[in-house]
């Protein structure tokens, strides 16, 4: 059993623009470290804080890699708080990528295209092949030594895959997830959850409930105990960038679908 770990939003806008300054090979790893710094426990006072103090820097010293961390940042409240990116996103990400060209920063660069194209302005074989393209590309430069999101790229490749079908293909990308995460489980236990549950959705979808049982039962069992380790509301429906939600319901759906599969009708019943 996992031991849960609770982070608090720690990072002011001095912390942050100081690591958004780095230019090394490290970039993506300090960008990384911010981020999960705001997932790990959101507060929104803190978060416009920091957004405005940044946003003030940028119009006295204007730095076109802080600027292009920052427009990253502002993309992660929003997914964050379930806002849906609109134009001034998709404008702010081009200007942002433009950027990262003119710097001549492959690490920035395939990192910004892999949050561009994540934003589904695009259909999704357009996003797929996007997306691929920035995963191949992070892998080449130096795999998760550099890019400790790329678990979080796998998962949303696997997503689109398995929303347009070739469920084969999204379990090949879900399991990469999902064995990244069972090594580093505090690192992110909602993108765990959530690959979790699309694996075993997967496995379902071209009947192989066996394998999906087995995935739904840990959901179970460690969805149910990170949420009363948070002691948090039962009434958040699990969005994309929801940690606040008993994950055992999803698992017990699951498991239900897994023994109807199965011919089990009976014992999917009482869940």
């Amino acid at each position: 059993m996992p031991v849960f770990k609770i982070y608090g939003q720690d990072f002011g806008s001095k912390q942050l623009i100081k690591y958004w300054s780095d230019d090394s090979d490290k970039q993506a790893v300090l960008y990384h470290e911010t981020e999960q710094d705001l997932y790990q426990n959101y507060k929104k006072e803190n978060a416009d804080k920091n957004v405005k103090e940044i946003e003030i820097f940028l119009k006295n010293i204007y730095k076109s890699r802080i600027y292009a961390r920052y427009v990253m940042y502002t993309e992660a409240i929003l997914f964050y708080n379930g806002n849906q990116a609109g134009e001034l996103s998709k404008k702010r990400l081009s200007k942002a990528i433009k950027i990262a060209n003119e710097l001549k920063d492959e690490i920035l660069l395939s990192e910004l295209y892999s949050v561009y194209y994540e934003k589904e302005f695009h259909d999704h074989l357009t996003t797929l092949y996007h997306e691929e393209k920035a995963v191949k590309e992070q892998q080449r430069l130096g795999g998760y030594l550099l890019f400790p999101s790329l678990y979080k790229r796998n998962y949303h490749i696997a997503e689109h895959y398995y929303l347009i079908g070739d469920y084969k293909t999204s379990i090949n990308y879900s399991k990469k997830t999902v064995a990244y995460l069972e090594k580093n489980i505090s690192t992110d236990y909602k993108h765990y959850f959530f690959a979790l549950d699309l694996l075993g959705e997967s496995y379902n979808s071209i009947n192989r409930p066996t394998e999906a049982i087995k995935l739904y039962e840990k959901l179970n069992t460690l969805g149910r105990d990170y949420y009363i380790h948070k002691n948090v509301s039962k009434n958040t429906f699990p969005f994309h960038h929801s940690y606040h939600f008993d994950w055992s319901i999803v698992a017990k759906g699951g498991l239900a679908k897994s023994l109807m599969l199965k011919g089990k009708n009976s014992l999917a019943k009482p869940l």
